[in-house]
Order: structure tokens, then C-alpha cells, then sequence
């Protein structure tokens, strides 16, 4: 019995054709006597025909141009499909992080937006007419 295990262990190698030839020798001397290792070894042969490769890889069968896009529609899908997940909170934080690390110049517009109009209305409040009418009619009495 530990023969037939061993031969039929070989098999594969036996139809691939690599195995040293003192064992190839062995093997096709026990496959001439043990019909049942021969049936296994037909078994077999049927088996990997049947898994036989096909003649063209899959990836001969897309363009270059397919290839040299391919990992960047993989990672836009992936970021998608990692947005999607989060909470509204967590992408709102988010954008406010891209938009205050990623988009300088818009920021810097804004808080010099925000600087002049806080400049203008300190300065409306500082110097309005009603605040200098008052003054007068103050230290005239």
C-alpha cells in the first residue's frame, strides 16, 4: 500500500515530466503492473486538460492604455468607497481639513476678506458720525 501512495504522489510530477529519470523508472515500471494506479493516472491526465491554461493571459487582452490607468481608478475607487463609509461628521471635517491644508490661496483670500472687513467696520464704529455729534454735544455742556 505505501507504494501506490508514493507512485501516486508522483503522478503529477510524472506528467509534468519532472521527475529524476531512476524515479520515472519506477514509476512506469509500477504503472505497467497496478491497473488501478494507471486508471488514477489516466484520472489525472483527464483533470488537467481539462484545467488546461488558456492560450492568452487575461491581461493581453486589455490595452496599454488600460494598464497605465489602472492603479489610478483603483485608488479613486477605493477613496470613494472609503468616504462612503464615514459618518457626515468625519467628512465634513474632512473637507474643512482639504480646504484649509490643500487650497492656500483660497484660504489666505479669505482671512484677508475677514481682516479688511473687520479693519472697516472697527474703523465705521470708531469714527461714525453719531459717536462724534455725541462727543460734541458732551463737552459743550
Amino acid at each position: 500500500m505505501t507504494t501506490h501512495r508514493r507512485i501516486r504522489t508522483s503522478l503529477y510530477e510524472y506528467l509534468k515530466d519532472e521527475l529524476r529519470p531512476d524515479e520515472r523508472t519506477r514509476v512506469e515500471q509500477h504503472l505497467r503492473s497496478c491497473p488501478a494506479c494507471t486508471a488514477h493516472l489516466h484520472g489525472l491526465k483527464e483533470t488537467l486538460q481539462t484545467l488546461a491554461a488558456p492560450g492568452s493571459r487575461p491581461s493581453d487582452e486589455r490595452s496599454p492604455e488600460f494598464w497605465n490607468s489602472f492603479a489610478e481608478r483603483v485608488m479613486q475607487t477605493l477613496g470613494t468607497e472609503h468616504r462612503a463609509s464615514k459618518g457626515v461628521l468625519m467628512r465634513t471635517l474632512e473637507e474643512i481639513e482639504e480646504l484649509l491644508f490643500l487650497r492656500h490661496r483660497a484660504v489666505a483670500v479669505s482671512v484677508g476678506a475677514l481682516a479688511i472687513f473687520l479693519v472697516t467696520f472697527t474703523l465705521w464704529q470708531w469714527f461714525s458720525p453719531r459717536e462724534t455729534s455725541r462727543c460734541w454735544s458732551v463737552s459743550r455742556t
